[in-house]
């Protein structure tokens, strides 16, 4: 008898799958090449999939010969140029190169360290974009990527931003989105009776806040007006106009059960 063990999702995906690759992961890759190490096993130590090893070589070779060299040549490609005596391949230059071509950002550790003390600093946002050659928003999603802000307006409140730019308008727009948001509980098995659902109850009810709307969900859940079998509850932010857009939050419960669970804070 043959035994299939399966693997979930998470056992499967790589530690550092999806995650923004960093200059020193990527001098770590570059090392690693230079050393001849396979590109399954440089998969291995990065914590990526092979593919995303595979797909990242592109950034390293020069714009101008891109088009010429195909993807499976990539890597003979640049282990060779890195290999080559005197050749002083320089890696970070053309990586770049590559990222300015499409309008991004390649964010070296001096960058990091200079956006981390202009943060520190309060540095107006205008003047920190312009010392890392950057725009504003760029600038501002990598401080939110990087933990220093927690939101564009966030940023907009300790650096400024230039008036009518694209962060201030961003920063004021989820500001005013905020406002006019509002969030929705809906919960199965608790509430008045619904004849057209052969008498199944449910509650829904409109709230300003997630808070509000958790302290309510608390309370139905004190109540006897409840249903047999489990209780199920959503509460979502939407917008005037919006269907789908916003934040959500969903949970299961036994009847049994009086208070929220862990997975609604």
């Amino acid at each position: 008898m043959v035994t299939v063990r399966l693997m979930s999702i998470d056992q499967l995906r790589p530690a550092r799958a999806g995650e923004p690759w960093t200059e020193e992961e990527d001098a770590r890759f570059i090392d690693e090449l230079r050393a001849g190490r396979r590109i399954k096993d440089i998969a291995r130590l990065l914590k990526r999939s092979r593919s995303a090893i595979e797909d990242r070589l592109r950034w390293f070779i020069p714009l101008e010969k891109s088009a010429a060299i195909r993807s499976s040549e990539r890597e003979t490609w640049l282990r060779k140029a890195l290999n080559s005596p005197g050749s002083g391949y320089d890696w970070r230059e053309v990586i770049k190169r590559n990222y300015a071509a499409e309008n991004r950002s390649y964010w070296t550790s001096a960058d990091l360290a200079v956006m981390r003390e202009g943060w520190q600093g309060r540095r107006p946002l205008p003047e920190l974009a312009s010392a890392l050659g950057a725009s504003e928003i760029e600038v501002a999603l990598q401080l939110c990527r990087d933990g220093l802000a927690k939101s564009l307006q966030d940023v907009v409140d300790r650096l400024g931003a230039t008036p009518g730019g694209t962060v201030e308008i961003r920063a004021r727009m989820a500001v005013d989105r905020a406002a006019a948001s509002v969030w929705l509980l809906v919960v199965d098995g608790i509430g008045r009776r619904i004849s057209v659902f052969d008498k199944q109850r449910r509650h829904v009810s409109v709230h300003g806040s997630y808070e509000e709307a958790k302290q309510r969900l608390s309370r139905l859940l004190d109540t006897r007006q409840r249903g047999h079998g489990s209780i199920t509850w959503s509460i979502v932010c939407r917008v005037l106009g919006e269907d789908t857009v916003g934040e959500e939050r969903h949970g299961v419960i036994k009847t049994e059960a009086a208070r929220v669970p862990a997975s609604a804070s």
